[in-house]
């Protein structure tokens, strides 16, 4: 997985989404921080996959995770913090727009949306 780092200070972690990588509005956040960006397995410069698994996308992504490290992820990069984000134990995290709707399931307007979704695949 190809990681790129800028800045210093206390580590966040930025893992996009599938609509792309590279972080640009939140660059100047290396003036204090260290900004740790890898590109998730799938995505240019790694070599192409046939399918994006996030469970194996969460376990690459532990290997560089250190503690007390902030994650951020957009997206399904938020999906892979929330599965790695359990066993990291990091000091927060934040995701943006995770599709994760099975964790909010019974919920009407979340059942309607998923319904929504799958007539229209």
């Amino acid at each position: 997985m190809h990681v790129e780092t800028a800045g210093a200070g206390p580590r966040i972690v930025l893992v996009h989404g599938s609509g792309g990588t590279g972080w640009p509005v939140q660059r100047p956040l290396a003036e204090r921080y260290t900004l740790v960006m890898p590109t998730r397995s799938g995505y240019p410069p790694n070599p192409p996959l046939e399918r994006i698994d996030f469970e194996e996308q969460a376990k690459e992504l532990l290997e560089i995770l250190e503690p007390e490290d902030h994650l951020v992820g957009h997206s399904y990069g938020g999906v892979i913090l929330l599965l790695a984000a359990a066993e990291a134990g990091p000091s927060s995290l934040t995701v943006l727009e995770p599709p994760a709707f099975g964790v909010a399931r019974g919920q009407p307007a979340v059942d309607r949306l998923i319904e929504e979704s799958s007539s229209t695949s």
